[in-house]
C-alpha cells in the first residue's frame, strides 16, 4: 500500500478526524506536549491551508508543525502495519510514510 498517496488524498478534516481517533486508541503513546506528562494531549487544529498540533493547557501555547505518519493511522492494525514496515526496513533508509 502506498500510504504517502492515501495522506496526499485525504482532506484537512480527515486528517484531523484520525488523528484524534490515534489520540483515543490507547494503544500507543500519544502525541504529547513538550512540557510533559502534566499537560493533555496535543489536539490537531487546522489554521489556514494547514495542520497543526496545539496544547490546549491555559498559558502553554505550545504548537507543533511536524506529524508523525503513524499517527493518521486509522486503527490499530493500521499502526501495527506502520511498526513492522519501519522495524524491517534497511537502517539505511528512513522511515516509511503511511
Amino acid at each position: 500500500m502506498d500510504h504517502k498517496l492515501l495522506l496526499d488524498a485525504l482532506s484537512l478534516e480527515e486528517k484531523v478526524e484520525r488523528i484524534n481517533a490515534y489520540q483515543e486508541l490507547g494503544a500507543f503513546h500519544p502525541l504529547t506536549c513538550e512540557q510533559g506528562a502534566t499537560h493533555p494531549n496535543l489536539v490537531p487544529k487546522i489554521e489556514g491551508e494547514q495542520l497543526v498540533l496545539v496544547c490546549e493547557e491555559p498559558g502553554c501555547g505550545y504548537r507543533q508543525t511536524y506529524i508523525p505518519p503513524s499517527s493518521y493511522a486509522k486503527s490499530v492494525a493500521d499502526l501495527k502495519a506502520y511498526t513492522e514496515q519501519f522495524r524491517n526496513r534497511p537502517r539505511s533508509e528512513p522511515p516509511p510514510d503511511l
